[in-house]
């Protein structure tokens, strides 16, 4: 009987351990850095105080590509966290027990056949939007994204920000180069590429917001680099809003030509007047719509279904009432090249005023980061101009109650240790009550 009972007991410890013998190997791969920030524990309300579990500050940086390995995922649920780092991973690096944000690890093609992938366990998705179903008991999630897949990756990547500000800069280039050219296939071609090349670039701008959301930042963002590297990386985003803005110019003056052949005149003011008044009248009429169009009830709570019904018919009434004025102003006036021109303007103007309300939240960042590092230093040096004073490294050689010079014979060094801020609100206060005896 021992001898049925020895080998069982064996295999079932055999079994116990495997596992852990093939523990998932993972690779550093930051998206944001070329090292991912490793801590020595988790703890709570420490790291930048925004979470219950999160970092200390004490990290070292491990290099993209390091292979680590996994030994548990600690999600935190805390709302104020980017659903992107809301994912702690429990580490095993050269031996030590690291703790990592989860986003920041790859998972290796090193790990045996038929091994598990526990962070697709996880939705990471920079945007996503989670809704109770309250006909089945589970969440729906809309907008997910995995940064891992190669939608995910595209959007990461450099490249395709440098593809959209290649999009933006080149017609102003090319506007530049034949500014003079007054041949009309050079003017058909600066006017439909630039047409062309915004619209594509607009499209790009707006499927990148949608799906990165808070992310979409991520190249000029505090959170990941320096004040100064985060500035420098901003640059070519001011760059690209620049030309953007000024490549419409070259738009503007074809359109305008193209009405003065006719006998008539162009405006620009409809392309941003008529949109804004079409958008307060759907807003009205969203207000007004009666909860019967949407097959629910008054009084009763839209289930799932029909909340994402009323959505699409909302969104495709929006694309339609949004550039619907432009184009029948435009169309009436210009016919065919008008229709056209209504509905580009239309969307130029909500792609334009998207990435600029996205520039002036980065350019908020950086001042306040700015604002609070400098008011750091200054902080920083009054203090230390404080302990020097108290400690007396200022003072003089004395001799006989007069200041002389250090060689003097006799002379003594005197610790002067007032400091200029010892009665800082005492002679405020004395200015004060001068003033008022005057």
């Amino acid at each position: 009987m021992k001898k049925f009972f020895l080998p069982f007991f064996l295999f079932i410890f055999a079994l116990m351990i495997i596992p852990e013998a093939t523990a998932q190997i993972y690779e550093i791969d930051s998206f944001v850095n070329k090292y991912a920030k490793a801590y020595d524990e988790l703890v709570a309300n420490t790291y930048k105080e925004r979470a219950d579990i999160n970092y200390k500050d004490e990290y070292i940086e491990i290099p993209n590509g390091t292979e680590v390995t996994v030994k548990r995922i600690i999600p935190n649920k805390v709302d104020q966290l980017p659903n992107y780092l809301r994912f702690n991973a429990e580490i095993v690096y050269e031996g030590q027990t690291k703790y990592i944000y989860a986003w920041n690890l790859k998972f290796s093609d090193k790990n045996p056949e038929g091994t598990k992938d526990i962070l697709k366990d996880y939705n990471m998705s920079p945007n996503m939007i989670r809704l109770d179903d309250k006909e089945t008991g589970t969440k729906k999630v809309y907008n997910a994204l995995d940064l891992r897949s190669p939608e995910g990756e595209m959007l990461m990547s450099p490249l395709y920000l440098w593809a959209v500000f290649i999009l933006l800069v080149s017609p102003l280039v090319i506007n530049i180069v034949l500014i003079r050219s007054t041949n009309k296939v050079a003017s058909a071609f600066k006017f439909l590429y630039t047409v062309i090349a915004i619209t594509i670039a607009i499209i790009m701008e707006g499927y990148y917001f949608i799906r990165l959301g808070p992310l979409s930042i991520w190249f000029c963002d505090v959170e990941f680099y320096s004040v100064m590297k985060a500035a420098r990386n901003s640059i070519p985003l001011v760059l690209a809003i620049f030309a953007q803005i000024i490549s419409m110019s070259a738009v503007n003056m074809s359109a305008d030509q193209y009405a003065q052949s006719r006998g008539k005149t162009f405006k620009l003011w409809p392309s941003i007047v008529l949109p804004i008044l079409a958008f307060i009248a759907f807003v009205v009429l969203c207000f007004n719509l009666p909860s019967e169009l949407f097959g629910v009830a008054e009084g009763e709570e839209a289930t799932i279904a029909q909340a994402e019904s009323a959505i699409r018919f909302l969104f495709t009434t929006l694309l339609i009432a949004l550039p619907l004025p432009s184009v029948l102003y435009y169309g009436i006036k210009f016919k065919l090249r008008g229709l056209f021109l209504g509905i580009f303007y239309t969307f130029y103007w909500v792609g334009t005023l998207t990435v600029v309300g996205i520039f002036i939240s980065v350019i908020v960042k950086l001042f306040l980061a700015i604002f609070f590092q400098v008011l750091i230093y200054i902080i920083g040096a009054i203090g230390g101009m404080w302990f020097m004073c108290k400690i007396g490294l200022f003072g003089n050689y004395v001799k006989d109650g007069r200041i002389v010079d250090s060689n003097t014979p006799g002379a003594k060094w005197v610790a002067d240790t007032r400091s200029p801020f010892d009665n800082f609100f005492s002679d405020i206060a004395k200015s004060r009550e001068k003033r008022r005896n005057r």
